[in-house]
C-alpha cells in the first residue's frame, strides 16, 4: 500500500481539531474517495492532503502547495460549491479568480491535472432572485476536469445496456 497523508501543510489554525469524541464532518467522504482510488488503482501512490480548514483561500493554496512541492500527475479534489453563490451572493470573486489562475498554472507550466468533484447532482440549480443553472466551482474551471457520477447499467452477459450521468437538469448541447 503506497500511502502517505500530510496533514496542514501551510500551517494555518485548524477550523476543526478532530478527536475520537469530536469529528469535522469530511472523515467519511475522505475515507471512501481514498479506499475508491486504491481500489481503480492498486499499485498508485496516493497522498492524502489535509488542508488545516475548508476556506476556499487555503484550498486554493493548498492546491498552489501541492503543484509546486509534489511529483506531478493527478489531484483529485472532493469538494465544490454552487459558483454563483460565490461569486454574486457571497461576493467572493478573489478566490474564484485564484483558483482559476492555480489551475491555469498547474495545468499549463507545471503539468498537474486538477481534477474536481462536480457535487452530488453534477450541477446546482439554485433559487433565489431569479433561477439560475450553474456549475460546482472550481469544478468549472477551464484549467480543471469536472468528474461527476454516472449510473451504468449491464446486461446479464455483462454488456453495456444504459448509462445516466447523475443530477436533475437536462444539459443540451
Amino acid at each position: 500500500l503506497n500511502f502517505t497523508v500530510i496533514n496542514n501543510p501551510l500551517n494555518v489554525v485548524p477550523d476543526c481539531i478532530e478527536s475520537p469524541t469530536h469529528l469535522c464532518g469530511w472523515e467519511m467522504e475522505t475515507t471512501l474517495d481514498v479506499e475508491w482510488a486504491h481500489s481503480m488503482a492498486p499499485g498508485a501512490s496516493i497522498i492524502l492532503v489535509n488542508p488545516g480548514t475548508a476556506n476556499f483561500d487555503e484550498l486554493g493554496a493548498v492546491d498552489y502547495w501541492i503543484a509546486t512541492t509534489l511529483p506531478t500527475g493527478s489531484v483529485s479534489h472532493s469538494f465544490g460549491f454552487p459558483e454563483w453563490l460565490l461569486g454574486v451572493y457571497y461576493g467572493d470573486t478573489v478566490d474564484i479568480a485564484n483558483q482559476y489562475y492555480v489551475n491555469s498554472i498547474a495545468a499549463s507550466i507545471l503539468g498537474v491535472s486538477n481534477n474536481y468533484s462536480t457535487g452530488d447532482s453534477g450541477d446546482y440549480y439554485t433559487l433565489g432572485a431569479s433561477l439560475v443553472y450553474d456549475v460546482s466551482f472550481p469544478s468549472g474551471s477551464p484549467d480543471a476536469t469536472a468528474v461527476g457520477g454516472t449510473s451504468l447499467a449491464l446486461t446479464s452477459t455483462g454488456n453495456y445496456k444504459w448509462e445516466s450521468g447523475w443530477g436533475t437538469n437536462i444539459t443540451l448541447i
